[in-house]
């Protein structure tokens, strides 16, 4: 039984000018939390949880429009498993594919006990095609809570809270005729502490995935 309350400042992109999004929430109520982590499992627990997030960009008037970016991405995590209290936030809603992630498949990333500090450029090539390359310092909000994706979690939080460093490009393409969508891109986790460090974690010093789509518009 949850309820989420919060805000948003928009102002879109446009050549020669600064934009902005952001956006806050916080989120209270109860829910109930099983395993072997909790210390009264199924008990009900009182929520309280928020997030943030911060784009700030300016596009230039020069060729291909570059638009530079500074972004954040914060969302709380749970710092002691023991207590009354659930402090995670929550992605109850929405795709998998965000700003976070190049793709639904892969996505190592998502708004949920994440700080994530981020720089990101989008290039335009005439109105057919773009690029986006987008680096994210990201990290655990709270060492003792989860990393939500990868399902792994330091309860004592002495594997640290460093993710990884996450690098993200994309390209795509679209035909003035056909209806078809062209889409690349490569996206690469190099493992940061947290990931070296906490039981049953990944082997190997970094993931890499690339891929190519093509979809039909009609």
């Amino acid at each position: 039984s949850l309820r989420t309350g919060g805000f948003r400042l928009y102002r879109k992109p446009a050549v020669g000018e600064w934009d902005l999004d952001l956006e806050s929430a916080w989120r209270w109520g109860q829910r109930r939390l099983g395993g072997a982590d909790v210390a009264q499992p199924n008990a009900p627990l009182d929520v309280n949880a928020w997030m943030t997030v911060l784009m700030l960009g300016r596009t230039f008037a020069i060729a291909n429009q570059p638009r530079l970016a500074l972004e954040y991405y914060f969302a709380s995590g749970d710092e002691d498993p023991l207590d009354k209290t659930y402090g995670q936030y929550e992605r109850l809603f929405g795709a998998r594919r965000t700003d976070l992630n190049n793709t639904s498949i892969y996505g190592p990333l998502t708004p949920a006990n994440l700080s994530a500090p981020a720089l990101r450029l989008d290039m335009r090539f005439g109105e057919q095609a773009d690029l986006r390359i987008k680096y994210t310092r990201a990290s655990l909000a709270s060492a003792s809570d989860s990393w939500v994706i990868a399902k792994l979690r330091d309860p004592t939080g002495r594997s640290g809270s460093f993710i990884g460093h996450a690098i993200d490009t994309r390209w795509r393409f679209r035909p003035a005729l056909g209806g078809l969508d062209f889409e690349a891109g490569i996206s690469a986790l190099l493992f940061g502490n947290f990931a070296r460090n906490v039981p049953a974690g990944p082997v190997g010093k970094r993931s890499v995935f690339s891929y190519m789509q093509v979809s039909y518009r009609h």
